[in-house]
């Protein structure tokens, strides 16, 4: 799936690889990806966390749930 060693994969890299391979409809906000802007902060697993910080190990086996972290909205634009 990623040509990174799997044991350093961020759940950043992650969600790239569903936008790019598996859902182009797939949306959310990174910048910097080193844990610098915070602008890939997002409710992961129930607590607040940066993507690019989040390793995709640490996370634990079976469901990634992601959402906007408390205060922010989904913004859903509809096609031109």
């Amino acid at each position: 799936m990623h040509p990174m060693n799997p044991e350093h994969l961020q759940l950043l890299d992650a969600l790239n690889q569903v936008k790019w391979y598996h859902d182009g409809t797939l949306t959310y906000r990174r910048s910097c990806a080193h844990g610098i802007c915070g602008s890939d902060a997002m409710c992961i697993n129930g607590r607040n966390r940066l993507a690019c910080k989040v390793l995709v190990k640490d996370i634990g086996s079976g469901k990634i749930t992601v959402e906007p972290i408390m205060g922010m909205r989904v913004c859903k634009l509809s096609p031109l």
